[in-house]
């Protein structure tokens, strides 16, 4: 029950990363192509991270479209905690 319950919270934490990251691009006038080509990703992959489908995200993947969207990572995870 409490692996669950983790797994939830996790899964929502998740999906409010990929909403700010998503935003963030839309405000940059990028779309997924142009991301996906830039940072040698799917683009598919990339649309099933925006919209929470993707399985088993990486961290590192997470930091590169920080970066390509000029936010500093520890910014994104203190915006985070704020909006708990």
């Amino acid at each position: 029950m409490t692996t669950n319950k983790w797994k939830k919270e996790i899964d929502c934490l998740e999906l409010d990363i990929a909403d700010l990251l998503k935003n963030r691009r839309k405000e940059l006038g990028y779309n997924q192509t142009k991301v996906s080509n830039e940072l040698g990703f799917h683009r598919s992959w990339l649309s099933s991270f925006e919209n929470g489908r993707a399985e088993a995200v990486k961290l590192e993947n997470i930091i590169m479209l920080c970066k390509y969207y000029d936010i500093k990572f520890f910014d994104l995870m203190e915006r985070l905690k704020r909006d708990l």
